[in-house]
């Protein structure tokens, strides 16, 4: 797969695309797709784009819609992002962000749709992390945490709350962080490097959505057939 490519253009280099907000979501695909893959499962070679956040994903879509190498070898095309605290309204974003690259978007969740671009047809789906209920990945990513530990990440932040606490909605992103940081030797930990080095685990089924839309990839995609 290629590398982080952070604020540059997107570029495909595989029939299949997943379009995610950050580095950690694609740390975390990564680390997946290669348990699969190790497994035994033939999953398709994929690339990840980084909007870098959900606001600027439908430009970025946009924009990589028109190149060259989306229109020649692009076939399938999942976007991942965080369902937040209000799912419905992140899923119509993506949607809107789907239609606005010129793409047919679907009309639920998790499922892919057909429609042509340029003369080639092209499957689009959208996933919500989770695909249930509010949050993002760093909620999957407690789901999956022990009760001991987790227990131990709520009395630390309880005993710093004289300091400040997260905002309601970056509580679970605070615990990740809490975690990651007890993996620190040198540098900053973040969520995607802790799961790249096997410190947060992936083989609870709080990731079994993550690992069904890797499955769901199209094979032909492999090929751009």
């Amino acid at each position: 797969m290629p590398p982080f490519r952070g604020k540059d253009p997107w570029t495909a280099t595989e029939a299949a695309q997943i379009i995610v907000e950050g580095h950690d979501d694609q740390m975390v695909l990564d680390a997946l797709a290669g348990a699969l893959r190790d497994g035994g499962e033939a999953i398709p070679e994929f690339d990840v784009q980084c909007g870098e956040s959900q606001s600027k994903i439908p430009h970025r879509l946009a924009e990589f819609a028109l190149t060259p190498r989306f229109v020649e070898s692009v076939r399938s095309i999942a976007v991942v992002v965080d369902a937040d605290g209000d799912p419905a309204k992140a899923f119509s974003a993506m949607q809107n962000a789907v239609r606005e690259a010129g793409l047919t978007a679907p009309s639920t969740a998790g499922a892919w749709q057909t429609g042509e671009y340029q003369g080639v047809e092209r499957r689009v789906r959208i996933d919500l992390v989770p695909s249930m209920g509010n949050g993002a990945l760093e909620t999957v990513v407690l789901a999956a945490v022990d009760a001991a530990h987790l227990k131990c990440v709520d009395a630390y932040l309880e005993c710093i709350r004289p300091f400040g606490q997260p905002k309601a909605k970056q509580v679970d992103k605070a615990k990740v962080q809490v975690l990651a940081a007890a993996h620190l030797h040198d540098g900053y930990m973040t969520l995607g490097a802790a799961i790249r080095d096997k410190k947060l685990s992936i083989a609870h089924p709080a990731f079994d959505d993550l690992r069904y839309l890797l499955r769901a990839l199209p094979i032909d995609s492999a090929t751009g057939a």
